[in-house]
């Protein structure tokens, strides 16, 4: 049980700053070098890493429609056109600012998603996150 929190904590939430900022590629050397630090073995290494790449591309995607969302959402509000309601029921990827917001402090419900697909062996690539 600590090292799922663990790894929840440090290796997702905590790595969404290197996620965000410096990409997919970055975020794998952050997770590798967090389970070296932990004196991982090499078994659970190779356990943990393919979930870390996975929640990599997922939240990355996610990440990246919530960016764009957001810059749609000020021109929209600087164009003087009123933002659409916010759709709580809105699917994985089709996410809204409030409600399903991917960030430090609200990544919860995202992981809870995230790890059912993961267990179903559902297998993410850049941008294939349905949006619809």
């Amino acid at each position: 049980q600590f090292l799922p929190y663990m790894v929840r904590t440090f290796g997702c939430r905590n790595g969404l700053k290197t996620l965000s900022q410096s990409g997919a590629n970055a975020y794998e050397r952050y997770t590798l070098g967090m389970l070296q630090k932990w004196g991982m073995s090499h078994g659970a290494i190779k356990k943990w890493q393919p979930f870390f790449y996975q929640w990599g591309l997922y939240a990355k995607d996610v990440l990246d429609k919530q960016r764009a969302h957001n810059q749609d959402q000020k021109k929209k509000t600087h164009d003087n056109q009123i933002p659409p309601r916010n759709d709580s029921s809105a699917p994985i990827g089709s996410v809204t600012p409030l409600r399903h917001e991917l960030s430090a402090r609200r990544y919860l419900w995202h992981m809870s998603a995230f790890e059912k697909l993961y267990r179903q062996g559902t297998m993410f690539s850049l941008g294939t996150i349905d949006s619809s």
